[in-house]
């Protein structure tokens, strides 16, 4: 089941769907072991930052997006085929943009 949650919430994401990734992420979450749960929630707070972004509500966005940052840092180095750092460090330049610009 949570493989089919992830991808489906990846297919989401790709295609800029960020709420229905948010709610397949989230689901996964629910069902998830314990000892996974905070990764999850990281996923599933990414989704809801992009779908606030995507909206314009940039305080939202920043607000979700570090918490899913702060989650995430705590991720393997591979997850699902996804290189952490990498993403990571999208996720760290796009807070400082949002940073900055809400700051301006």
């Amino acid at each position: 089941m949570i493989d089919e949650l992830w991808e489906r919430g990846r297919l989401c994401f790709l295609e800029g769907a960020f709420y229905e990734a948010h709610e397949a992420w989230e689901e996964a979450w629910r069902s998830a072991p314990e000892a996974e749960r905070e990764l999850w929630k990281g996923w599933t707070q990414l989704a809801a930052g992009c779908h606030h972004l995507k909206k314009g509500n940039l305080r939202g966005a920043y607000t979700l997006l570090r918490r899913s940052y702060e989650r995430l840092l705590l991720s393997p180095a591979h997850f699902r085929g996804i290189r952490m750092q990498a993403l990571l460090a999208d996720l760290k330049e796009l807070l400082q943009y949002l940073d900055a610009f809400q700051r301006a």
